[in-house]
């Protein structure tokens, strides 16, 4: 897959996971999921587009791995349970608050960097309690639960 490669930042598992695979379906390349600062900089060396970082990395900050982003130009989404404390050098990125409403999230992404390339779903994980319409099944949608 040839999409546009975003950097993910999250110290839960779970969370990067399903947010990964969130991006992925949407077409987009995911590049980690880096779980803490010291994991994440290094994957600064490579091409990226844009970048999720969820803002408390356990008992640090993503905020060096923002400052290195910032300084190569590379557009950014905040992930946060703490939307109050937000330093003034990061108000300009959109800030999503927790837990993630995989929409916005989607819709942050493409007004930083535009729709993939090859998106998988445009309505993937459209929300939990929305059932998913499987069209390969003949004339009449199939519906499921998930």
């Amino acid at each position: 897959m040839d999409g546009k490669r975003i950097l993910l930042v999250e110290d839960e598992l779970l969370p990067a996971l399903d947010t990964g695979d969130v991006l992925t379906e949407c077409g987009y390349t995911v590049v980690g999921p880096a779980l803490s600062v010291s994991q994440a900089l290094p994957l600064l060396d490579q091409p990226l587009d844009a970048a999720v970082l969820d803002v408390l990395l356990g008992s640090e900050t993503v905020w060096p791995v923002a400052d290195a982003l910032q300084r190569r130009g590379v557009p950014f989404v905040l992930l946060t349970g703490m939307l109050s404390e937000m330093p003034p050098a990061y108000r300009s990125a959109p800030i999503l608050g927790k837990p993630v409403h995989y929409e916005a999230l989607r819709h942050a992404i493409r007004m930083l960097i535009g729709p993939a390339a090859n998106p998988i779903s445009d309505h993937a994980h459209a929300g939990a309690d929305q059932p998913h319409v499987n069209p390969s099944r003949g004339k009449t949608p199939e519906i499921s639960d998930g």
